[in-house]
């Protein structure tokens, strides 16, 4: 059976806990828990992945509810339960978008006080910790899985809270400084020439924010991260730095918190090894390829080098030994000076590494620890940074015990890059204005979807679904995922009355394409390409 297949959804965790559930409350403990969740902690993979992420999702919504934020994926108004939450709010230059964030809102993360909205409670602000473990409202946990859909049984509030108490919890300071970046954040761009962009930021704005921040700080180019022959990225190795702005790591591994937070999509390719420190598990030396193919080949040859008997060293004599002969090295590995000048340095893997020789005898220590410096501990400062950013917003348990792999890790960040399905975005689609009443029969709207499907090549079906969703690839369970749906209405005409003078456009905050009641299928076809590679933000019209 296929593993993503909704058919078999029902069964798998209903039957772990349906003994939980036969219980009293009181009963919920830690030791009755233990059984259920050591089948995510020990055998995810046996769960289907699609039933993870929802269970993922739910665990979200529990704590946006908690804050007045919304539902995962609908976080346009203020809250859903009524309270009105102050967003953070920052000013960000096209072009400057990394160094303007990194500066307007770390101080947010690192504790610095928000200001309070004068909406806003004693009770209901957020930060208070008062009512964090009450008990939820019946009606409001049936609406926290996604998609909208009711409550899946093996998902209901009692679950939910006894998977809770499985988790560590922190300092009280600590998850109020937490919830604070947690906040909608409301981002006003300025252009190149100091004005401000039209459109005010009902979540759209800020979606395009985050991934352009993302854009640009993990660009190797930027010196921040590098990246390996497969154009996969991880944090610059950082031995020989005399200094090391770790906040700005902080701040980014906060950043993809607050985007799996958010339910947006990101566009970076990590490295596996690097997803996996995510996760809480160490690289080792099989991971060593996808850092450094001809690395990776050179210590397979030394730990595979056939060396006779009578070749060993013996006693301290590694003079004699053959694998000394052959490949005359010690316990220390040659890196970057970062001195501008292209120089190199020693560094000992071990206390004293350059007067002990590799030898048959060692080898093996020699090889893990080499794989140990590269994967680890040249980076080991800046990644530690990074993760600490990463779990204020996502705890390092909810990724350990629902996903399996750094490739399931990088689905649920970078969703599916496979192509995207025409007919699920067309099946989930909505219409307003003119075509509201035809619908998918309406001429224009005829056309529009024959142009997707024949006219638009795969590159440009990304542009044209990040153009009106502010991401360019789909979310993970499908469109139909996407809160708002995704919606196509008709546009107003020029003061002549003339659709074809117009471009489409979009509001990316609730996912609504924007769509003149064009002529014929070739302006249409002409003036969509015009408007998904044009790149002008929000003042295109």
């Amino acid at each position: 059976m296929d593993v993503d297949d909704d058919s078999g959804r029902m069964g798998w965790l209903e039957t772990m806990y349906s003994g939980l559930k036969r219980q009293p409350r009181e009963y919920v403990d830690r030791v009755s828990l233990t059984p259920r969740i050591a089948v995510l902690r020990n055998i995810p993979f046996v769960v289907p992945f699609n039933d993870r992420v929802r269970l993922f999702h739910a665990l979200i919504n529990r704590d946006r509810i908690r804050l007045n934020l919304g539902l995962l994926g609908n976080a346009v108004s203020s809250s859903s339960l009524g309270i009105g939450v102050r967003p953070v709010g920052a000013v960000i230059r096209r072009g400057s978008v990394f160094n303007d964030g990194y500066e307007q809102l770390y101080p947010v993360l690192s504790g610095k006080p928000v200001a309070r909205s004068s909406e806003d409670d004693g009770d209901n602000i957020v930060g208070s910790t008062a009512g964090q473990n009450q008990a939820l409202p019946r009606q409001i946990v049936n609406t926290i899985a996604p998609l909208g859909m009711p409550m899946l049984p093996e998902f209901d509030e009692e679950f939910l809270d006894s998977w809770q108490m499985a988790q560590p919890s922190q300092p009280t300071t600590q998850v109020q400084r937490n919830d604070v970046f947690k906040r909608r954040m409301q981002i006003q761009f300025m252009d190149q020439y100091g004005m401000q962009e039209a459109g005010v930021d009902g979540g759209g704005v800020f979606k395009e924010f985050l991934t352009s921040l993302i854009k640009e700080a993990f660009n190797p180019s930027q010196g921040m991260f590098s990246s390996t022959k497969n154009n996969q990225v991880y944090p610059s190795p950082t031995q020989g730095y005399a200094q090391l702005d770790l906040d700005k790591y902080r701040f980014l591994g906060a950043v993809i918190g607050k985007a799996l937070y958010d339910g947006i999509l990101v566009d970076v390719p990590f490295a596996p090894f690097f997803l996996g420190r995510c996760m809480g598990t160490m690289p080792t030396f099989n991971d060593l390829p996808a850092l450094d193919e001809e690395l990776y080949r050179g210590l397979v040859a030394l730990k595979n080098y056939p060396v006779a008997s009578k070749d060993k060293a013996t006693g301290d004599d590694a003079a004699t030994d053959e694998i000394y002969r052959v490949f005359g090295m010690d316990f220390t590995v040659t890196v970057d000076a970062k001195d501008g000048q292209g120089g190199t340095r020693t560094v000992p893997l071990v206390p004293n590494g350059e007067a002990i020789k590799v030898t048959s005898q060692n080898r093996m220590l020699y090889v893990d620890l080499i794989a140990h410096f590269k994967l680890t501990r040249q980076n080991d400062k800046v990644v530690q940074a990074f993760l600490s950013g990463l779990h204020t917003m996502i705890p390092e348990t909810w990724l350990r015990l629902l996903f399996a792999t750094p490739t399931e890790f990088s689905r649920l960040l970078c969703g599916d890059s496979g192509r995207i399905n025409i007919d699920d975005w067309r099946r989930n689609t909505e219409y307003e204005g003119a075509y509201k009443a035809k619908r998918e029969e309406h001429p224009t709207i005829v056309a529009f979807w024959d142009v997707v499907r024949n006219e638009l090549t795969e590159k440009q079906r990304r542009e044209l679904c990040k153009f009106a969703t502010s991401c360019e690839r789909p979310p993970l369970l499908g469109f139909g995922e996407l809160n708002p749906s995704f919606c196509i209405t008709s546009s107003s005409s020029d003061e002549n009355g003339n659709h074809d003078n117009r471009l489409p456009s979009a509001s990316t905050c609730v996912n609504l394409l924007k769509l003149p009641v064009f002529s014929s299928r070739e302006i249409l076809h002409k003036k969509l390409l015009k408007a998904i590679e044009s790149g002008a933000g929000f003042d295109l019209s």
